[in-house]
Order: C-alpha cells, then structure tokens, then sequence
C-alpha cells in the first residue's frame, strides 16, 4: 500500500471513531424508575382507608360521589341511595392491596394507548378513584386504565395505573 492511501485509511478511521462518540448513543436518565416487582402501591395505607370519608370516582367528564354514612355508604347523586357494601369494600381493600409488577411508560403521548389519559375528557377510557378523609383531605388517588387479560389460570390479570400528575 502507498503511503498516502495508509494516510487516507487513517484519517477516515479517525473521523468514524470521532464522530462515533460525539453522535453515539447517549443514554437520558430514565424518567419512570424500577419497581421491585410485587411491591405494594401504597404501602401502610391501610390503617388511613378506616378514616376515609368520601369516595370520589371520576370518568369521561362525570364524577360519582360516595359518602360515608351512619349505616354505610350513600351515593351523593341519588340521595344517598346506599351502595353495595362489598363493592365499596373490595374497592378499599383492592386499593390496599394493589402490587405493582413493572413500569411501562412515562411518555404521556403513550397513556391513551394503556386507558390513562385524563379522565375528565368525553371519550376518555380512564377511571380517577380519589379517597378523602373527612377534612376533604387526599388519602389515595389513582388513575385505572385498561386490563389486561390473562388466558392462563396461574397468571393474574393486569390493570394499568399510574398516579394522577
């Protein structure tokens, strides 16, 4: 080889690597972080759940209000028509229960896609769940999105959440 093509050869393999660690891949600090899978949402939430107050559910716009009463539960908008215990109770204990298994996305182009858009759109597929205690003050609130449908018996099925804001 001529010296002047080894020359050529060199400096084209200098403008490559150069050019290959300015433009190369830089890796962004990962917005949403790891979660240890199956740990709780809410960890300790329990305890506070007992003093909740009011349930607040809101979806496409319209907003449901459940009130603790003497006897139970009421829903606000038909006079405190009482609600079916066990679904405000498998509410409160799915709350306390509630285990995270992965992050999936922080982009919020991509919450449409999962059903965690905002809830107070028309044609909005999430769900906002707030429980206040008595002084209106936020115990949880929760964004509820799409599930995820399990065929296997052994494999629980997904609900994808995220936290409002």
């Amino acid at each position: 080889m001529k010296p002047r093509t080894t020359l050529i050869l060199v400096l084209i393999a200098v403008v490559t690597l150069a050019g290959g660690w300015y433009f190369g891949v830089h890796k962004a600090a990962p917005v949403a972080s790891a979660v240890p899978a199956g740990r709780l949402a809410f960890p300790g939430i329990a305890p506070r759940l007992a003093e909740a107050a009011r349930i607040e559910l809101q979806h496409q716009g319209k907003t449901l209000v459940l009130s603790r009463q003497a006897d139970g539960w009421g829903v606000d908008e038909d006079a405190g028509y009482p609600a079916q215990a066990t679904k405000v109770h498998d509410l409160m204990a799915g709350l306390a229960e509630l285990r995270l298994t992965e992050p999936r996305t922080a982009d919020p182009a991509e919450f449409v896609r999962l059903g965690l858009e905002d809830p107070g759109k028309p044609n909005a597929d999430s769900t906002l769940i707030s429980v206040l205690d008595s002084k209106a003050k936020p115990i949880v609130a929760l964004l509820v999105g799409h599930t995820r449908m399990r065929g296997q018996s052994e494999v629980p099925d997904q609900i994808f959440v995220r936290r409002p804001g």
